[in-house]
């Protein structure tokens, strides 16, 4: 039973609210209010939870979709996809190897320095021989020695790489030399040849220029002085004084067959296993240059 209730407990504000106070009944009115509304909210909170746990399923069914879709397209080249000369098909990929060995019986070469061998899907099982009687070498000449490397040259003048103009001036060092050809050697028109000094003692100095590309000889030429003041040449280009390395091609006997050419093999059927093959094929065994 309540007690001390009076109109004196009772008070409205100017917005109506009633408020109760002095009441002593025990009644922990707070508490009983929070725990009607939450009462109210059960049917909310229970909604929340339900979308909570739809979403985490719809990430769940899309992560799931994603892995499927993985696992059946990785699965459709398992079984041997439909394609081109079996491209596609891991049942029919093919891979190389090599083993290697000198008839001087010394300690050849590792294969893959000597040579790079691919084969696609289509390629049919076998064993080649192949034998290397030349490997492929750059063009490498040689100036005269200097005493310094950063002294004056007292040259004055031009010489072409190819189709670039290289232009010396009389204050320029050996270095300096090096520096302008290898400044050249850069961009879409690079001279495809490359200069360094090769120091022997500290009086002695060489520039040495070397063609980047295998089997094929570099053209440096001038009309005056330039290359017989650095040693490179007496006859403007014609020939080269200190030759160091001529160029060579790689020179192959496949399976004993021998290109005549040096350059190139073909697949072509011979009348005779001596037979020679002609200057053109499909099988390439250089750099890929057009000669």
């Amino acid at each position: 039973m309540v007690e001390g209730l009076s109109f004196n407990n009772l008070a409205v504000d100017e917005k109506g609210r009633v408020t109760v106070s002095g009441i002593s009944s025990g009644i922990d009115l707070k508490g009983t209010v929070n725990a009607i509304i939450a009462a109210k909210r059960i049917p909310i909170d229970q909604l929340d939870a339900r979308v909570v746990s739809n979403q985490n399923k719809i990430t769940e069914f899309t992560n799931l979709r994603t892995a499927a879709v993985k696992l059946r397209n990785a699965l459709s080249t398992l079984y041997g996809a439909v394609s081109v000369g079996g491209t596609s098909d891991v049942f029919k990929a093919k891979s190389t190897f090599a083993t290697v060995s000198r008839a001087d019986g010394t300690a050849p070469s590792a294969a893959g320095n000597l040579i790079g061998v691919s084969a696609s899907n289509a390629a049919l099982l076998g064993s080649h021989d192949i034998e290397i009687k030349q490997i492929a070498k750059a063009h490498k000449i040689a100036s005269q020695s200097f005493a310094s490397t950063s002294a004056a040259l007292s040259l004055s003048g031009t010489f072409d790489i190819g189709s670039t103009t290289i232009t010396v001036q009389s204050s320029d060092s050996l270095g300096d030399v090096r520096d302008r050809i290898n400044n050249a050697n850069t961009g879409a028109n690079a001279t495809g040849v490359s200069a360094s000094i090769v120091t022997v003692s500290s009086s002695e100095h060489y520039l040495v220029l070397t063609k980047d590309a295998t089997g094929t000889s570099m053209s440096v030429t001038d009309s005056g002085t330039v290359l017989s003041g650095l040693g490179l040449s007496s006859n403007n280009g014609a020939t080269y004084t200190n030759v160091l390395q001529a160029a060579k091609t790689a020179q192959f006997y496949a399976d004993g067959i021998l290109d005549s050419s040096n350059k190139l093999y073909e697949s072509a059927v011979q009348t005779s296993p001596s037979t020679q093959l002609g200057s053109s094929g499909t099988i390439r065994f250089d750099d890929g240059t057009t000669y």
